[in-house]
């Protein structure tokens, strides 16, 4: 089904395609999409077998061990949910909100919560004592570290069955599954809140003020997939600026064309 899909993308004409740039305005979403790269680019490598693409899977799955030992990720993603529970509670019973599907959505936002309540001490305390694990994580810090020359250990591993290495990865994952269930559903949930809106950035440069009391918590661009252009961002939970910048230059310049864009402010 995938590879159809994929099929059907590459067909589409360049002009049906859109390229969607997004930027947070808040600490904690910027570690919840960080998470949500490399648990997707981990997932990725894990479908296929040769060693290189079990290296990169490796790499993602040390990352993502580096970006929650620098914040108590779990504290953060739990307040999350409860922010967001509380958002969404008050909407039960008032016109035009499906009742059944709100309630589906609360239940499962409660179920998740209590999931990452119930892990005790750091998420990944399970393989912290991995001897090959704690070897790669402090190379990971050097520019090129993970070279196999470097760690004999990882390059027996390495040369080991397709079989052998995956089951390996998919084991040392385990302890991060309620953590990605969870970035997942609060960016499903965010991403959703919202319907995009046209939007003209004249001379490349759109900007826009915000309600602090209403906090947005990630902004989207939609550009055509033909577009030349594409977006860089600034700004806080005031206001932002979205400059359009012309990718066909050697070094690209904010372009002084009218461009016109879909924009979503996700307020949830």
């Amino acid at each position: 089904m995938e590879a159809n899909a994929a099929k059907s993308f590459e067909n589409q004409p360049m002009h049906a395609r859109v390229i969607q740039f997004e930027h947070p305005l808040n600490e904690r979403y910027r570690f919840f999409l960080r998470l949500e790269y490399l648990f997707n680019l981990m997932e990725h490598h894990l479908s296929w077998e040769s060693p290189e693409n079990s290296h990169t899977a490796l790499s993602a799955l040390l990352d993502i061990i580096n970006v929650i030992n620098r914040t108590d990720i779990k504290a953060e993603t739990v307040k999350e949910l409860d922010r967001i529970w509380g958002v969404l509670t008050p909407l039960k019973g008032k016109p035009g909100i499906e009742t059944g599907t709100l309630d589906g959505i609360l239940s499962n936002l409660k179920q998740l919560s209590a999931q990452l309540r119930n892990i005790t001490g750091p998420i990944d305390k399970d393989i912290k004592d991995d001897e090959l694990l704690k070897t790669l994580q402090f190379r990971n810090n050097i520019a090129g570290g993970l070279c196999d020359f470097d760690i004999p250990a990882y390059r027996y591993w390495l040369r080991q069955p397709a079989g052998r290495r995956l089951r390996d990865l998919q084991t040392w994952q385990i302890p991060f599954h309620p953590l990605k269930t969870t970035i997942t559903c609060a960016l499903e949930l965010v991403r959703q809140s919202t319907t995009a809106e046209r939007q003209v950035a004249e001379d490349g440069v759109y900007k826009q003020s915000l309600d602090p009391k209403v906090p947005c918590q990630l902004i989207i661009v939609s550009l055509p997939g033909n577009t030349t252009y594409f977006a860089e961002f600034s700004g806080s939970k005031h206001r932002f600026t979205v400059r359009f910048l012309d990718a066909t230059q050697k070094h690209p310049i904010q372009t002084n064309q009218r461009v016109e864009f879909d924009l979503s402010c996700c307020k949830l």
